[in-house]
């Protein structure tokens, strides 16, 4: 690694750039957002990303563990994912914001960084280069690919070379120019799909059509798919997790490899515009529906998610807009059953008795294609924020290899 940095940068271990280290506790929590001003919520993994810090990415900690104030995280505290999937291990935030009284788990290891000798956002940029990336992936145990981990010492260990503070100022300002349109893109999307949701509220509202039991437009009962065993090997074969439906709709974030000969694999295997439910979640996120889109190799729904086969004159993007509505997720959630509010699960008996209104085709075809048109805006405004993510991740890794310099 010391062959290629400048001549005036040093290198030094993560330990030597930081004041403070802290990772959490992993407890049981209520699935939902903390409310007040004193309820105390535990981050999840997924709060950090390569996208940036996302802290509403959190659950509502049992009491006992509120007001632990050394595990709260900070404005300018960098957070490094250290347990899970090994795609989602090593994953580096820079906290440029972050509300009270939300602390870090287990699988995640808070750093204060010492700002005598290190910018924070350019700590964060420094461990998302690859050769750190690799110190660490090197390091990381665990028995499948699933569920792997590293220790506190592997990070705190992991050799990076510094720029100057000077230098770490200047480039953290050309960062912070690069980091304002990521952020103009997201504050548009967010507009974007706040209007998506109201729009599509609208137009269901003024639907005239009588309402009626699901189940009498569905071409046969909703069908579970199948659950094999996870491997760790690429397989050529897929399976949707249940991250996979959010509550905007399809999005393929959560794959997994699977045995390409499985027991039912043919019977689930997905077709490209299937529409599906997540029978099982927190009591906020099961029922949610979503269309499939290929995902370029075969793939398979579990065990947790339901297909529903609409039938001819009822439009499968028509029926997801329905199934996602207020009305219908109040329903939804209402007949999902569970001892715990972290696992409920709903059948497809009582899908089929959600009541909905279906308008003819053709005005079904009408309210697809607006809602359509708004959704095509948020797509090229989603990829005008990827390019300049992109970016921005190519000018960081010029600027702290040394490739190129500032002054």
């Amino acid at each position: 690694m010391t062959h290629s940095v400048p001549s005036d940068w040093a290198v030094r271990p993560v330990r030597d750039l930081v004041s403070y280290v802290a990772s959490g506790p992993s407890p049981t929590c209520e699935e939902r957002n903390i409310h007040g001003d004193r309820e105390w919520g535990l981050l999840k993994t997924t709060a950090v990303t390569w996208d940036g810090w996302e802290p509403r990415a959190h659950k509502l900690l049992p009491r006992e563990y509120w007001g632990n104030h050394g595990l709260e995280v900070r404005t300018q505290d960098v957070v490094v994912t250290k347990a899970g999937p090994r795609h989602r291990v090593g994953v580096v935030a820079h906290v440029d914001r972050s509300p009270a009284r939300l602390i870090v788990s287990g699988k995640m290891v808070l750093l204060r960084p010492d700002p005598k000798r290190v910018v924070p956002k350019v700590l964060a940029g420094l461990l998302s280069l690859p050769a750190p990336q690799r110190y660490l992936d090197e390091r990381t145990t665990g028995m499948a690919e699933s569920q792997v981990n590293f220790a506190n010492g592997a990070l705190l260990s992991c050799p990076l070379a510094v720029p100057a503070l000077r230098e770490q100022q200047r480039i953290a300002e050309m960062l912070d120019t690069l980091d304002e349109r990521i952020l103009w893109q997201s504050r548009v999307v967010e507009k974007l799909k706040l209007r998506q949701a109201g729009l599509v509220e609208k137009l269901l509202a003024e639907v005239i059509a009588v309402e009626s039991r699901l189940g009498s437009h569905l071409a046969h009962s909703p069908r579970n798919g199948y659950s094999p065993k996870e491997t760790d090997e690429w397989t050529g074969v897929q399976a949707l997790g249940l991250g996979c439906l959010t509550t905007t709709g399809f999005s393929p974030r959560q794959l997994k490899h699977v045995p390409r000969q499985a027991g039912r694999n043919a019977a689930a295997l997905l077709s490209e515009g299937d529409l599906l439910m997540s029978r099982a979640n927190t009591r906020d996120l099961v029922g949610l529906a979503g269309i499939y889109r290929d995902v370029g190799t075969p793939c398979i729904y579990p065990d947790l998610i339901m297909r529903l086969t609409p039938k001819p004159d009822c439009r499968a993007k028509f029926l997801e807009l329905a199934l996602r509505s207020a009305n219908v997720r109040r329903q939804i959630q209402a007949i999902s059953q569970g001892t715990s509010e972290s696992m409920v699960k709903i059948n497809g008996a009582s899908v089929q008795g959600l009541l909905v209104r279906i308008p003819e085709p053709r005005e079904q075809d009408r309210i697809v294609a607006v809602v359509d048109a708004l959704r095509q805006e948020i797509r090229h405004h989603e990829e005008e924020r990827h390019k300049a993510s992109l970016l921005k991740r190519g000018v960081m890794e010029d600027l702290l290899t040394g490739r190129r310099r500032v002054s």
